[in-house]
């Protein structure tokens, strides 16, 4: 079989957010690709017959940006959301018994998230409106002739504290919206505005009301994290509060019997907490939590750079109890809260999710992707699987058998506790010398929150592909291990964490005496790239290192990064001026004097999450000190890039990441850059 190259990305394709047509024989899903010519990513919904499994998945809309797919009740009709050429995405309608998708609505600022009620008279949405006004998206061709206003449209005008979010950029005056839209007259009507972001949680039974998640405190910007649920009722009379729990509200969900659960964060926890399931008392004032004691936590938390299209975590199971994707100890499967309030694995392997659906026959339709599979559809029940479809079909012929699966073993730093760790052995012989060793290359994820685990990662194979093993883990900070093992970090990076990784490298060592010590390398991303500045700084037994969107100096991101301000909660609640020794602590920085590892700086100048001066101070402390360094960077890219940036870009990256370990790690035989 053909071994794996960077150009390789462009042909994978991936399903996610199915979704169950109420006639209940088919599914509708999304699939994820490349357009390699046109040099984005895109996304078009497909059909599959979960009556007749056998047959593959077809397009039932063109694409390139339609996503998001839920049926009208009766089942006659299709909404989703795309952007068909215009500035922002709306919602479409696609009548299933023959027929063009019609445009529902056209609003300036476009629509985040949508649902049907009940009763199939309409829709409830999240549009992003400038001061609660509904006017048309602007016409992207006309010309404005008042050169004053023509020119000046690029001015940003900022008031607000939380002005921009990296991913999505400069918000403005935007908010996020309720609406509701009547089919018949096609008619708009805003429900729940103001200077509050609102997010949709799920419509009433009855569609008498919208419960949407949201701050609507009087300064919702300081206190972002927090977040509670307000109901909203269609006649227009003004959003009621629901609950008052001090908590990081991300999801909700109701069950006919009248129970209200939230999915939610600990804001006390600056985000050193899984996600927890809190069942909400009739008053709405406390919640019981239900899974702070567990080691897993409900979300799909495993990190990779080839994603699949996002499904809420929770939903209503058929026994009418919370059901949702379960994330422990690297995988993830679909786990439901029993009538004892306890947690039962529903279904589970070695893999991440992308959504289920639970069939009325009690089978279950599963978007997945696993290490050596992006990603599949596949029709299982709780013991076995009948029948699936690779979202990339030749992908089994033309490269399973030439990739490398993952060993997996567990480390201990001293006093540590146990800590999951993988290895991929090089599936060639590119880097192999006289002696029979090879290079290797530990790879540390961002976050910190989040895990490794039973992912496609397409970085990862490509290093092995050109000779390379790999290594990685889940070090403390990581979740999936419970609520303390997150913890454990916080406003301490470069400590417990920095012992784990490199007991990571430890173990492959001890496990793999093939691999040459002196040609080993470490790379990381976002905070897996403060954790290579950090090593660098602090051992020189790497001989190379790739840090890529990375943190250097924790100081300077607090007024610069989108969410820096939000961090002082890690080290106490005054100004971060005023006491700045634990923020430089932190910093990789203070110990760039130490760095002699010849170090590749990949980042995105769009980045606003950790922005391009944290590379920029980098690069030119070691250029100054007269280290050898590259400074990569990708115009019009946010700190996403690796996993959803344009995609010549991510090919890019690749190579240059085959090229800096291929010159620096003694690699025998050219890498595909510097053919």
């Amino acid at each position: 079989m053909p071994a794996l190259t960077a150009r390789d990305l462009i042909a994978i394709r991936t399903y996610g957010a199915p979704a169950l047509a109420p006639s209940g024989d088919w599914i509708a899903l999304v699939e994820q690709g490349i357009d390699p010519d046109q040099n984005r990513n895109t996304t078009r919904i497909v059909r599959w017959s979960v009556t007749r499994p056998d047959t593959t998945p077809t397009p039932l809309t063109r694409g390139p940006s339609d996503d998001k797919p839920a049926f009208a009740p009766d089942g006659r009709a299709l909404a989703f959301l795309s952007r068909r050429g215009e500035p922002f995405r709306q919602i479409y309608l696609l009548p299933l018994d023959g027929g063009e998708a019609v445009r529902l609505t056209d609003l300036d600022g476009g629509v985040r998230d949508f649902a049907w009620l009940a009763d199939g008279s309409g829709l409830v949405f999240i549009a992003s409106l400038e001061d609660d006004r509904l006017v048309p998206q602007p016409d992207p061709d006309a010309t404005e002739s008042d050169p004053f206003v023509r020119y000046n449209r690029d001015v940003k005008v900022i008031e607000r504290m939380y002005y921009r979010l990296d991913g999505e950029g400069y918000f403005g005056r935007r908010r996020s919206a309720l609406c509701h839209l009547d089919l018949k007259s096609r008619q708009v009507r805003l429900l729940a505005g103001g200077p509050f972001d609102h997010k949709l949680a799920y419509v009433e039974g009855d569609g008498a009301a919208t419960v949407v998640i949201a701050n609507r405190g009087a300064d919702p910007d300081r206190e972002l994290p927090v977040k509670d649920l307000w109901r909203v009722p269609h006649d227009g009379s003004g959003p009621q509060r629901l609950t008052d729990l001090g908590l990081g509200v991300e999801e909700a969900l109701a069950t006919a019997s009248g129970e209200r659960y939230v999915l939610a964060s600990l804001p006390s926890e600056c985000g050193y907490a899984q996600r927890h399931l809190f069942r909400v008392t009739p008053d709405g004032r406390a919640a019981e939590d239900l899974t702070g004691r567990e080691r897993g936590c409900f979300g799909e938390e495993t990190a990779a750079d080839i994603g699949m299209p996002a499904s809420p975590v929770m939903f209503v199971g058929p026994d009418d109890r919370p059901w949702g994707s379960w994330s422990e100890a690297g995988r993830v499967g679909l786990a439901r809260l029993d009538a004892d309030d306890r947690i039962v694995q529903v279904l589970g392997g070695d893999r991440g999710l992308g959504g289920v659906v639970c069939l009325p026959d009690g089978r279950f339709a599963v978007c997945a992707g696993d290490p050596l599979h992006p990603g599949y559809v596949s029709l299982e029940t709780a013991q076995a699987t009948i029948a699936r479809h690779e979202a990339t079909p030749d992908w089994e012929s033309s490269f399973v058998g030439s990739l490398s699966r993952p060993e997996g073993y567990t480390v201990h730093a001293p006093d540590g506790p146990a800590v999951d760790a993988w290895y991929m052995p090089p599936t060639s012989d590119a880097t192999r010398d006289a002696d029979g060793r090879h290079a290797a290359v530990l790879e540390v994820h961002g976050g910190p929150s989040g895990m490794y685990g039973y992912r496609f990662h397409f970085e990862f194979q490509l290093l092995c592909a050109r000779g390379f093993g790999v290594a990685f883990s889940n070090p403390r900070g990581s979740t999936g291990y419970g609520d303390a093992f997150c913890k454990d970090i916080m406003a301490d990076w470069g400590n417990h964490d920095y012992q784990d990784v490199i007991a990571c490298m430890d173990g492959a060592l001890a496990r793999h005496p093939e691999i040459d010590p002196a040609r080993t390398g470490v790379a990381g991303g976002s905070y897996g790239g403060f954790m290579v500045n950090w090593i660098v700084g602090h051992t020189d037994r790497f001989a190379a290192a790739v840090t890529m969107r990375s943190v250097v100096n924790r100081l300077s991101t607090m007024g610069t990064s989108d969410m820096g301000y939000l961090r002082t909660r890690q080290f106490g609640t005054g100004p971060w001026w005023e006491s700045i020794e634990p923020y430089l602590h932190q910093s990789p920085l203070m110990w760039a004097s130490n760095i002699r590892t010849p170090l590749l700086i990949e980042h995105q100048e769009g980045d606003l999450r950790c922005p391009i001066e944290q590379g920029e101070q980098l690069y030119m402390a070691l250029k100054f000190l007269g280290r050898e360094v590259r400074f990569v960077r990708y115009p019009d890219e946010f700190h996403g890039m690796s996993r959803g940036g344009k995609p010549w870009h991510r090919v890019h990256r690749l190579l240059e990441i085959e090229r800096w370990f291929g010159g620096h790690l003694g690699a025998v035989a050219q890498s595909e850059a510097a053919r």
